[in-house]
């Protein structure tokens, strides 16, 4: 498909600090990742995000989906807040197995 526009945001999570801290400057392990997808086609915007442990993956991908909004609370981050309120609150809300194709 063609896609108006696609943004793709990742980072980690630090949730309990479990994992401790590495190097000299003591950075933070995270507890997971995340990675959240946005993509635009004609009008209609389609969502999804991943919510990874800080361990080896044993599910397959599909497992590890969830929507914006819980990656939002995970991470503390409002993503893709320049939407209108009504598209983000829909957009961030759901997703969609059969459009992701997982």
């Amino acid at each position: 498909s063609d896609y108006s526009s696609i943004q793709v945001v990742c980072g980690p999570i630090i949730e309990n600090s479990k994992l401790g801290s590495i190097g000299n400057n003591h950075v933070q392990i995270p507890d997971a990742f995340f990675k959240v997808l946005l993509v635009k086609q004609g009008n209609r915007y389609e969502s999804i995000g991943f919510y990874f442990k800080n361990e080896p993956a044993s599910q397959v991908l599909r497992n590890y989906s969830c929507t914006i909004d819980e990656i939002e609370q995970k991470a503390g981050i409002d993503f893709f807040s320049s939407l209108t309120d009504d598209i983000e609150n829909s957009v961030e809300s759901r997703y969609s197995f059969s459009f992701w194709d997982i």
